[in-house]
C-alpha cells in the first residue's frame, strides 16, 4: 500500500513538474516564427489561382477582364492575410508568457489563416451564396480567434504590465468591424443577392473610422475588468505556490524512500 501511494505521489509530482516546464513559459519566439511562416505561406498560395490566359494576342485584353474576378480575390484575401499578420504581430510584442491553451487558440487563428486560400478559389470560381457565406464565415474566424487570443493574454496576466486597461480596450474595440461586417453579410448573400453581400464588405471601411472615434468604457466597467484581471493572477499565484509545495512533499517522500533502514 505504501509503495502504491508512492507511485501515486511521484506521478502527481511528475504532472505538476511537466505542466511547469513544458506546457508553459516565457519563450515565444518559435510561436511567433511559426505562426510568420504559415501566413507567409498561405499568401503565396493565393497567387497560384492567377494564370496567364492561353489565348490569340488579340484576345488577350478580354480574356484579362474574364479572369478580373480572380485577380479580385487575390487582392481581397493578400490584404485580409496581410492586415491580420500585421495584428498578430503587433499582439506578440507585448506578449510576454504562454500556456498551452493559448497556444491551442493562436492554432486556431492558424487553421483559418491557412483555409482562406481555398474559400477564395471558390469565391472567384463561383459568386455563389454557399462560397460567399463560406468565405464571410473564414475571414469573421480568423478575426475572432486574434479577438480572443488578445483577450485571453489579458485575463490571464500574460500581456506586458506596460499594456494598460485603455490600450488593452482600446484593441478589443478596434478588432470588431471586420467580424461585424463579414457576419452580416451572411444574411445578404443568402435571402438577397451574394454579389450585394460582398460589396456590402466595403462598408468595414467607414464601420472602423467610426468604430475609432467611439469612447472607450467607463471608468466602473475598466475597474472591474482590471479586477478581474487582478483577481487572475492572485489565482495563477497560488496554483504555482500549492504545485511547488506539492512537489516539495513529493521530494521529500522520495528522499525518505531512498534512506536506508537502519
Amino acid at each position: 500500500m505504501t509503495d502504491r501511494s508512492e507511485r501515486v505521489e511521484r506521478r502527481t509530482g511528475a504532472e505538476n513538474r511537466y505542466k511547469r516546464l513544458l506546457t508553459q513559459g516565457s519563450s515565444i519566439e518559435r510561436t511567433v516564427f511559426f505562426s510568420d511562416a504559415v501566413m507567409a505561406i498561405a499568401m503565396t498560395l493565393l497567387v497560384l489561382e492567377i494564370h496567364i490566359p492561353d489565348v490569340a494576342p488579340s484576345d488577350i485584353g478580354a480574356a484579362l477582364l474574364d479572369d478580373l474576378p480572380v485577380f479580385g480575390a487575390y487582392v481581397l484575401s493578400f490584404a485580409i492575410i496581410g492586415i491580420n499578420w500585421i495584428t498578430h504581430n503587433r499582439k506578440f510584442t507585448v506578449i510576454r508568457r504562454y500556456n498551452a491553451p493559448l497556444q491551442a487558440i493562436n492554432l486556431g487563428v492558424l487553421f483559418f489563416v491557412a483555409l482562406l486560400p481555398v474559400s477564395t478559389s471558390a469565391l472567384s470560381m463561383y459568386q455563389e451564396p454557399v462560397t460567399v457565406v463560406i468565405y464571410a464565415v473564414n475571414v469573421a474566424a480568423i478575426s475572432l480567434m486574434q479577438l480572443w487570443l488578445w483577450v485571453y493574454s489579458w485575463r490571464h496576466d500574460f500581456l506586458d504590465e506596460i499594456v494598460d486597461f485603455d490600450v488593452y480596450a482600446l484593441s478589443v474595440r478596434n478588432q470588431f468591424p471586420t467580424p461585424a461586417i463579414f457576419l452580416l453579410s451572411i444574411p445578404i448573400a443568402l435571402f438577397v443577392d451574394p454579389s450585394v453581400a460582398m460589396y456590402f464588405w466595403i462598408l468595414i471601411l467607414p464601420l472602423s473610422i467610426i468604430t475609432q472615434h467611439l469612447p472607450l468604457p467607463n471608468q466602473r466597467r475598466s475597474e472591474k475588468l482590471v479586477q478581474i484581471r487582478v483577481e487572475a493572477r492572485t489565482a495563477e499565484n497560488e496554483q504555482l505556490e500549492e504545485e511547488d509545495l506539492a512537489i516539495a512533499a513529493v521530494e521529500a517522500a522520495a528522499a525518505l524512500g531512498r534512506r536506508p533502514q537502519s
